[in-house]
């Protein structure tokens, strides 16, 4: 995973989200995300395993990772008001979700292994880790190493077909993985893969192509560039093109995400307003049954 620079909306005014942990309860919406891309029609069944001694084995409860990875199996964000229903609503979904404590000696102490199974057949393994601030890093996919943030769109083709006599000609940000004689070619975007460009990936597929959309609200570059990367760099910058802070934070977070200047300010009107309603809300109280 390459170092990517913070995000003012992954790392400042993110997540938003419903309490109680963002470290807990939105990280798992988003690994939950990520396995309700793998799900196939008809039924699914999810395992999720945690190491005795670790944090999710005593708080998966009660800091609501339970929640979180079940609305993110629905396809729900942190943010979505029936986040709270989302177990009772996997049921009317055809999804099996069960929690395991494991006795094993716990490398992170939030660290997720998911075993995902389609009624079609289809099973997938996932190792992923809850870094902080609902931020997360995918360690395993399918018994393979990997290092990957949900920031990239990704295109996961296991048993890859290579020629023979000649070194392959690979997609740009292509990476081959080794684990246990088999191979994983992973291939990374900062953008959706075009139809172009699924049919030239097509030639290496001897099995499905597996492709994840990114689930953080600012993707990940590829080639990770920013204005300034620092206090000292924020004033000068500032200085030199005349800007407020509000103009240097708009150009910076333009350039680390891609997104123009208005799409940016009508995403912090939408946080604004959950703001302001969450606090008109905490104000008048909350009933609870």
């Amino acid at each position: 995973m390459s170092k990517q620079y913070p995000s003012i909306f992954n790392d400042v005014l993110g997540p938003v989200m419903r309490g109680s942990s963002s470290s807990h309860t939105a990280a798992s919406v988003r690994i939950g995300l990520i396995l309700h891309q793998l799900r196939r029609p008809g039924k699914t069944k999810v395992d999720f395993f945690f190491q005795e001694n670790s944090s999710l084995a005593m708080t998966y409860h009660t800091q609501q990772s339970d929640i979180g990875l079940a609305a993110g199996l629905l396809g729900l964000e942190a943010k979505d008001a029936k986040l709270l229903d989302s177990i009772s609503l996997l049921a009317d979904d055809d999804v099996d979700l069960k929690f395991h404590i494991i006795a094993e000696e716990a490398k992170h102490p939030n660290e997720y292994q998911a075993l995902l199974k389609n009624e079609d057949g289809t099973s997938y393994s996932l190792t992923a880790l809850s870094t902080g601030g609902g931020m997360i890093e995918i360690i395993e996919f399918q018994g393979f190493p990997v290092s990957e943030d949900g920031g990239f769109h990704l295109a996961l083709i296991e048993n890859p077909k290579f020629p023979a006599d000649k070194e392959p000609d690979l997609p740009a940000q292509s990476q081959i993985i080794e684990a246990k004689g088999k191979k994983l070619l992973l291939i990374r975007s900062e953008k959706d893969f075009s139809a172009a460009e699924k049919e030239n990936m097509q030639r290496f597929a001897s099995e499905e192509i597996i492709y994840l959309n990114p689930v953080l609200p600012v993707h990940s570059q590829v080639t990770p560039k920013v204005p300034f990367t620092s206090v000292d760099g924020l004033i000068d910058y500032a200085e030199k093109y005349s800007l407020s802070a509000s103009d240097a934070a708009l150009a910076y977070e333009s350039a680390r995400s891609g997104l123009s200047k208005a799409e940016l300010l009508s995403m912090m009107d939408h946080i604004l307003t959950t703001m302001e309603t969450a606090i008109e809300n905490g104000i008048e109280g909350t009933v609870f049954d």
